[in-house]
């Protein structure tokens, strides 16, 4: 429909495609790539993501696994903004641990037994925060590169040769419609790319907003170094003997 092709009703004046195929309707900002313990780091510290690779960080960093498809938006950014040279100096000088998931990252950040977690902890860190515990899920001021802007898992993609076509382009339609998209950030919270509705019950934490659109960096513009990114990252730790 005319309504949902017109690129002025999205972010950016432009039809968000993530593929040739897939269209992201939502997104989260997410500024909290550098997650700390409150006791232990002092904020100021941070200027650029480059400063995670400062030696006195060796031995205090635990990080989710960035070859997960889970943590491919902060990896992703990284490749982009800081490159290779990050990830080797990462793995090779700072000697992160590896946790399983966001809870055991956190729940050793806040014990004290590492300082920082990276990649993907800021949603648990939320909820240790909200509990009281000294968590900080991200930095209080916005580092040079910037912070990513990620679709998630808010992509439409319509299958081949559906059994209904009319009733899919029908669907399609109406949920990339005015009315469809408010009716997605009522039920869930997330805000959409749809630029020309309002944003009541949108969660805050994810937000866009559009005084910092200098700062945003858009993952769905960048298929090609999404999956390069993560073949890469998953052949050097290879190298690196990690399993």
């Amino acid at each position: 429909m005319p309504e949902v092709k017109d690129p002025k009703v999205w972010i950016g004046a432009e039809l968000p495609w993530a593929s040739e195929w897939t269209l992201a309707y939502g997104a989260a900002a997410d500024s909290g790539l550098v997650v700390y313990n409150s006791k232990l780091v002092k904020p100021d510290e941070f200027k650029s993501y480059r400063d995670i690779l400062n030696p006195k960080w060796k031995g205090k960093i635990v990080m989710r696994d960035p070859r997960d498809d889970g943590v491919q938006s902060h990896r992703t950014f990284f490749y982009v903004k800081l490159g290779k040279e990050f990830f080797v100096k990462l793995i090779d000088e700072m000697k992160p641990t590896i946790a399983q998931d966001p809870r055991t990252a956190i729940d050793w950040l806040a014990r004290g037994k590492y300082h920082l977690c990276i990649f993907g902890c800021q949603r648990a860190a939320e909820k240790a925060e909200a509990q009281g515990l000294p968590v900080k899920p991200g930095l209080p001021k916005i580092l040079k590169e910037g912070y990513p802007v990620g679709m998630g898992g808010n992509g439409l993609t319509a299958m081949k040769n559906p059994p209904h076509p009319a009733a899919a382009k029908y669907f399609v339609n109406w949920f990339l419609s005015r009315e469809g998209q408010i009716f997605y950030q009522k039920v869930t919270g997330n805000f959409s790319l749809r630029n020309d509705i309002p944003r009541d019950g949108v969660d805050p934490a994810g937000a866009i907003k559009p005084a910092e659109k200098a700062y945003q960096w858009y993952d769905w513009k960048y298929p090609g170094p999404r999956d390069e990114s993560q073949d890469w990252v998953i052949q050097m730790m290879k190298e690196r003997g990690y399993q």
